[in-house]
């Protein structure tokens, strides 16, 4: 983009990990709440796009994770699936202000790309098997 900071994240549905303990650990309560209310079954994919709505903002904030996962903070609907910034830490600015693309770049894979601003048309995304 031209002159308009981005953020990406890009993440493979099939990892091994504690989504209930990283959930509690390093999200908002309200997300952790509704990830483990979701079927077990959904809560991977859940928590890996949720993972990459949060990392995507941090990243066009021009932060990491050290920022802290729980300072960005979506409304979840009933599918685990993040609709919107609900809550996002003073310094970074009004949640109204983001923009927020949910990408399936590849089988197997979910990402996010977020930026501050109006909304913008997303001219091209491939993913090619390397």
């Amino acid at each position: 983009a031209r002159g308009q900071p981005l953020g990406v994240d890009i993440e493979r549905i099939d990892r091994n990990i504690d989504i209930e303990g990283l959930a509690r650990r390093f999200y908002a309560t309200a997300e952790a709440d509704a990830l483990a209310a979701l079927p077990e079954a959904q809560r991977a994919e859940a928590f890996v796009r949720l993972w990459t709505c949060k990392e995507a903002v941090l990243k066009a904030l021009g932060e990491g994770i050290a920022f802290g996962l729980d300072r960005v903070a979506f409304a979840l609907d009933g599918d685990g699936v993040p609709t919107r910034l609900a809550a996002l830490a003073d310094e970074a600015g009004h949640p109204d202000d983001w923009q927020l693309e949910l990408l399936e770049p590849a089988p197997g894979f979910l990402g996010a790309l977020a930026w501050r601003g109006g909304p913008r048309t997303i001219r091209a995304f491939a993913a090619t098997d390397a």
